[in-house]
């Protein structure tokens, strides 16, 4: 298998209960499809051996933005200031990540995407948090991590549309990356695997800069060594 092979990347979407809706933003399709894979929308599957079917067909997973998380999933009242609930897409995701653990897929987790990590591998959320939605703002990524063997650098500029973020850290995962303010902007899993999630939205910020392009490009390619080791 070579550098032309295009990985199969399963996208999670927003999904509206009442109007029976799945959907997906262009730029996260937009973003894998630069870096040379090919986005698979997951729809939201009620039964859990239509994962364990799909998945092995699939070579990552990409955990996308929308609504807040269920506070319940990591065992906490829900906040006044806590946002939106999607349950069904929890459920949904919460049955997705024990079949992606199961065949150790590569994973990478945008906005709700690194909470729905965290809290999925046992760790908690800010329910809210000020200032951190429609800015742009300088990220500290610390040395020797795999984000920073990425991009090469310990700065970037991001962008920030959350008001939630990383309480407290889920086993065996690491803080890689801060705000000025001193909230959480990325955390991976040490290890062989591709298991990265980012605060904020490089998928509306790769087709015109290169240091959040590079994000794209690292997971398509660990999915392209994922089904390379499997083959």
């Amino acid at each position: 298998m070579n550098t032309s092979y295009q990985p199969l990347i399963g996208i999670t979407p927003q999904y509206e209960i009442e109007r029976e809706r799945a959907w997906i933003r262009s730029s996260y399709t937009g973003a894998v499809i630069r870096a040379g894979g090919i986005p698979v929308i997951l729809d939201q599957y009620e039964d859990k051996a239509v994962l364990e079917a799909l998945l092995p067909r699939l070579d990552g997973i990409l955990f996308t933005g929308g609504v807040d998380i269920n506070p319940k999933l990591y065992g906490e009242e829900i906040d006044p200031k806590c946002g939106e609930i999607a349950d069904a897409r929890d459920d949904f995701e919460v049955r997705l990540m024990e079949v992606v653990e199961q065949y150790d897929i590569p994973v990478f987790g945008i906005c709700r995407g690194i909470q729905s990590l965290n809290v999925l591998c046992g760790g908690s959320l800010h329910q809210h948090r000020d200032n951190h939605q429609g800015v742009r703002h300088d990220v500290e990524i610390t040395e020797g991590t795999r984000l920073h063997a990425i991009i090469g650098k310990t700065k970037i500029n991001a962008n920030s549309y959350h008001h939630q973020c990383v309480k407290a850290l889920a086993p065996g995962m690491t803080v890689t990356a801060y705000a000025p303010d001193g909230t959480v902007e990325a955390i991976e899993r040490p290890g062989e695997r591709f298991f990265v999630g980012v605060q904020w939205h490089p998928e509306l910020l790769s087709a015109n800069e290169e240091d959040h392009n590079a994000l794209f490009l690292a997971f398509v390619e660990a999915a392209r060594e994922y089904r390379k080791a499997l083959s």
